[in-house]
């Protein structure tokens, strides 16, 4: 497959319907591009992390074992992935 010409950052704490409904509308309406979707984690406890494992099995999951807040989660999605474009 190569490396994705972009990657897609989603931060989360503790927010899985709205993670949920976030991911649907991407991977329902693709970019038109070769893309990735990750997704960082921040240490949530709301069956967030198992929810993206079983429904979005082709996202990424970056899983902190602390929250990082919004801008060190992109941050860790960035040094994560080798798309040109985030």
């Amino acid at each position: 497959m190569g490396i994705p010409q972009l990657a897609i950052s989603v931060v989360n704490w503790n927010t899985a319907s709205s993670l949920r409904a976030c991911l649907l509308s991407v991977f329902q309406n693709p970019p038109s591009v070769p893309f990735q979707v990750l997704v960082v984690d921040n240490h949530s406890q709301d069956g967030s992390p198992e929810m993206v494992r079983r429904e979005f099995p082709r996202a990424r999951l970056l899983r902190s074992l602390r929250n990082r807040g919004y801008a060190g989660g992109h941050n860790w999605a960035l040094r994560a992935t080798a798309s040109p474009y985030l």
